[in-house]
């Protein structure tokens, strides 16, 4: 998961991403966070960027949904399955 938008930080490690999806997941209640929609796939948007982000800026989104935040018709990036 990737932090800064300069890369600064760029791998925070398997296990705590692995801890804040889980978190995602029981937070949102397996949803997307912006249709609702049941998750089988998702995409980690971070609401803002910056060293000093927490698990408050992050949230979970289909790629139909995450693609509308990043203005493109689909979304890129990693999109990872439950």
């Amino acid at each position: 998961m990737r932090l800064t938008k300069n890369g600064s930080i760029n791998d925070i490690g398997s296990v705590l991403e692995e801890l804040i999806v889980d978190f995602l997941l029981d937070r949102q209640k397996g949803n997307c966070d912006d249709c609702g929609q049941k998750l089988t796939q998702y995409q980690i948007h971070h609401k803002r960027y910056g060293l000093d982000i927490n698990v408050y800026d992050l949230s979970l989104l289909c790629s139909e949904c995450h693609g509308k935040y990043r203005k493109y018709k689909r979304a890129t990036g990693l999109l990872r399955t439950i």
